[in-house]
C-alpha cells in the first residue's frame, strides 16, 4: 500500500515540528537509504559524509535540516527537521510494524496448569512455562524458550527464541531477543585455602517497560538486593550485567561490555561497545563512556571518559595524541 506524508505523519502522535508541502499528495511505499531509494520511497540525511549520496538520491523525500536544502534535488521533497534521523525511524517504524501475537499456545509447548495467561498470549513450539507464572495479555513467547517458576510478565512483550528467563519481573512493551539469560545466580563466592564457596542469590531481575535487550545477553539475578534494569533502557548484544546492578531510565549500552556486581548506574547514560566496569561504583546522570573503556572509579554526573583507566575524553585524546607523536619519533630515530 501507498501512503501520504500526512496519513504517516498523524500516527508519530508527536509535536509538529516538522515542516514539508501539505499540499503536495504524493504517496510512499516504503522508506530507504539514500542511494538505493527510488520516487516512491522515502530517505534521510543527517551525516556529511553522505552529501554526495543526497545530490543524485532518487528518494521522493528526505527527512533533512533546512540548512542542506540546497543539495536536495528537485525530483525529492524536502522534509525539514531538527532530527531527521528520529522522524525517519518512526517512519520505518509505520512501514514496519511490530509482529503482533496470534493468541496461539502450540501444542508442542508445555505450560503449568498453575500459570495464569492473558488474554491472546501467544505460546510457540517448545516452550516450557512453570508453575506460578503470570502473562499478561498480548504477549509472545517464542519457540524453545523456558519461562521459570514465578516470573511476571506484562502486556504486549515479545520474547524471542531460545531465551532463559528466571526470578525476574518484566514490564510492558520489553522485546527480549534471541539467546538471552535472565535471572540466573550471579558470580558470587568466597574464596579460601581449600575451595571457592557459592554465594545463594536470592533476589530478582526487575525490568521496567519498553526494554530491549540484545541476543546473547546475560542479566543475572540481585543476590540479596535486586537487579534492576529500568524503563526505555537499550542493551546490545552479548552484553554482561551482574548481580545487584541498577540502571536508570533511558541508558544505552552497546555490545559486549561488561557491568560487575553492585554498580548503579544513572539516568541517560551512554556507553560505547566493549566497555568495562568494576564492581560497586557509581557512574553518574548523562554519562558518556567511550568505546573500549575500563572504569574503575566512581564517575560524576554529565562527565564525558574514555581510556583505561578511563579518564576526562579530552585528557585521554591528548595523551593518545602525544603516545602516537612519541611512537612515531621513536621509529624516525630507528
Amino acid at each position: 500500500m501507498k501512503y501520504s506524508l500526512i496519513n504517516i505523519f498523524k500516527t508519530f502522535n508527536l509535536k509538529d515540528d516538522i515542516k514539508f508541502n501539505k499540499k503536495n499528495k504524493k504517496l510512499f511505499s516504503g522508506v530507504n537509504t539514500l542511494d538505493k531509494s527510488n520516487i516512491n520511497e522515502i530517505s534521510f540525511f543527517h551525516n556529511l559524509k553522505y552529501l554526495n549520496d543526497l545530490k543524485k538520491t532518487n528518494a521522493g523525500a528526505c527527512f533533512i535540516n533546512k540548512k542542506y536544502s540546497k543539495f536536495v534535488p528537485s525530483t525529492c521533497m524536502p522534509i525539514y527537521t531538527n532530527n531527521p534521523y528520529k522522524y525517519f525511524i518512526y517512519t520505518l517504524n509505520f512501514f514496519n510494524p511490530k509482529r503482533t501475537s496470534t493468541g496461539k499456545i502450540s501444542q508442542n509447548s508445555i505450560v503449568s496448569k498453575n500459570a495464569k495467561l492473558g488474554k491472546n498470549v501467544e505460546i510457540q513450539d517448545g516452550v516450557i512455562i512453570k508453575d506460578g507464572v503470570k502473562i499478561k495479555e498480548n504477549s509472545i513467547i517464542s519457540s524453545n524458550t523456558v519461562i521459570g517458576q514465578d516470573v511476571t510478565i506484562s502486556s504486549n512483550v515479545f520474547i524471542d527464541e531460545n531465551c532463559s528467563i528466571f526470578n525476574c519481573n518484566i514490564g510492558k512493551n520489553t522485546k527480549i531477543q534471541s539467546g538471552v539469560s535472565i535471572g540466573s545466580s550471579g558470580f558470587g563466592f568466597a574464596i579460601d585455602e581449600l575451595q571457592n564457596i557459592n554465594m545463594s542469590h536470592l533476589g530478582k531481575v526487575l525490568i521496567g517497560k519498553d526494554v530491549v535487550i540484545g541476543n546473547n545477553s546475560a542479566i543475572a539475578r540481585g543476590s540479596l538486593d535486586d537487579t534492576i534494569i529500568s524503563d526505555n533502557v537499550r542493551i546490545d548484544n552479548l552484553v554482561h550485567i551482574s548481580h545487584n546492578v541498577k540502571i536508570g531510565k533511558n541508558t544505552i549500552i552497546a555490545g559486549q561490555s561488561g557491568i560487575a556486581g553492585s554498580t548503579t548506574i544513572g539516568k541517560n547514560v551512554i556507553m560505547g561497545g566493549q566497555v568495562g566496569i568494576s564492581g560497586h561504583l557509581k557512574i553518574g546522570n548523562n554519562v558518556k563512556i567511550a568505546a573500549k573503556s575500563g572504569i574503575i572509579k566512581n564517575i560524576k554526573n554529565n562527565s564525558t571518559v574514555g581510556g583505561y583507566p578511563a579518564v576526562n575524553i579530552k585528557d585521554w585524546h591528548r595523551a593518545t595524541i602525544k603516545l602516537y607523536l612519541n611512537t612515531r619519533n621513536e621509529i624516525r630515530k630507528k
